[in-house]
């Protein structure tokens, strides 16, 4: 996959990290120094256009906590974003800039997911 296959994860603030021969991941630091990890269900290279994706948080202590394994769509990974944010990573203006564009990214894509809907029942 390339990396503007997920173009929107760049909008939260996501970058492509890679580890030369072994993998990549779309990837959040946060200035608490934790980050998180987005990548494929295979856990090696960038997730396809709307997944599925796996996630997980990595601690500035280098422990991982929050993995999930497989998240099937966009919508479940922002939520999970999200949370995890909320429970775990200090307040900041990042962070704040973060969710706002996380709740633009919902709300656009319900309004999808309405017309696709009534588009359907033409």
């Amino acid at each position: 996959m390339t990396p503007e296959s997920n173009c929107w994860l760049r909008r939260l603030g996501f970058y492509v990290w890679y580890v030369p021969g072994i993998s990549r991941a779309w990837r959040l630091d946060f200035a608490s120094r934790d980050h998180l990890l987005v990548t494929d269900v295979g856990g090696y290279d960038l997730p396809g256009t709307g997944g599925p994706y796996a996630s997980i948080l990595v601690l500035s202590t280098g422990a991982a906590t929050e993995l999930h394994s497989c998240l099937n769509g966009t919508i479940e990974l922002v939520d999970w974003v999200e949370r995890t944010i909320q429970l775990y990573i200090p307040r900041s203006r990042q962070v704040d800039r973060a969710m706002d564009t996380m709740r633009s990214f919902r709300r656009a894509e319900e309004r999808r997911s309405q017309l696709r809907w009534l588009l359907s029942r033409r």
